[in-house]
């Protein structure tokens, strides 16, 4: 079984954009254990994190953060651990470009 640890995508998402970060390929299962959104501006930015099954439409009840801002210069981890199966999709949105997202975790043969 092909694993792969680590860092399994990054992303610095154009302002106010709906941004896939990562997709689950396929015959590939993942376990992201944290997401990190860093924020690179002297101001706070709005974020919004979504995760969404299967390659489904957006919808409300699908978001971890919605419009939650991110500190000047500092960053907002989410470490609440989540099981992805093949084309299951992580999307971002930042307020302005200065947000950078860091996806951690395994992804692995399904």
């Amino acid at each position: 079984m092909a694993e792969e640890y680590g860092v399994i995508a990054q992303s610095n998402p154009v302002a106010a954009t709906d941004t896939q970060l990562f997709v689950v390929p396929a015959a590939k299962r993942a376990v992201v254990s944290s997401i990190n959104i860093a924020n690179r501006s002297t101001g706070g930015v709005a974020c919004r994190l979504w995760f969404r099954p299967l390659g489904a439409a957006t919808s409300d009840e699908q978001y971890i953060y919605f419009d939650v801002n991110v500190p000047a210069n500092d960053a907002l981890l989410w470490g609440g651990g989540a099981t992805f199966v093949a084309t299951d999709e992580i999307f971002g949105r930042a307020a302005s470009q200065e947000l950078s997202f860091n996806i951690n975790g395994i992804i692995e043969d399904a």
